[in-house]
């Protein structure tokens, strides 16, 4: 193996590494950053669920979240797997209303899976003018 072709398989690895550790840990700070800082320590997380998913994982988890927000009517489960890893999960919109801004908003609950670990959110999350959901609390 050349010293260039070896240099690229260890850069290539670097970059998955650090796109996995962004995941891992970025991603759940950025999602939950909205949240009161007395009631959050984002450092649970490292032991979480959600720090074992892989990148099909997490677009499960995202696909399934928009398809039960924007449809799922308040108590309706809508759930994902996926087969190679073996987790799965499931969100369920609890309560739906306006805020005072007229948002559209809904409470939800969140269930993750691994083999190693299980966790359940319930949380916030309002429909912003880009039709994007963002967690607010």
């Amino acid at each position: 193996m050349s010293v260039v072709h070896r240099e690229h398989k260890i850069t290539t690895r670097v970059k998955f590494i650090m796109k996995k550790s962004v995941l891992v840990v970025i991603y759940p700070l950025i999602l939950f950053a909205s949240m009161p800082a007395l009631s959050f320590n984002p450092l649970f997380l490292y032991d979480d669920a959600i720090r074992f998913f892989d990148e099909k994982d997490w677009k499960l988890v995202d696909e399934t979240a928009v398809g039960a927000l924007n449809g799922n009517p308040d108590g309706k489960t809508s759930k994902w797997i996926n087969p190679k890893s073996g987790n799965s999960g499931s969100i369920t919109p609890l309560k739906t209303y306006r805020n005072k801004q007229g948002q559209l908003c809904r409470k939800t609950k969140m269930f993750n899976r691994t083999k190693k670990k299980k966790s359940e959110y319930t949380f916030l999350v309002c429909k912003q003018s880009n039709n994007d959901w963002k967690i607010i609390n």
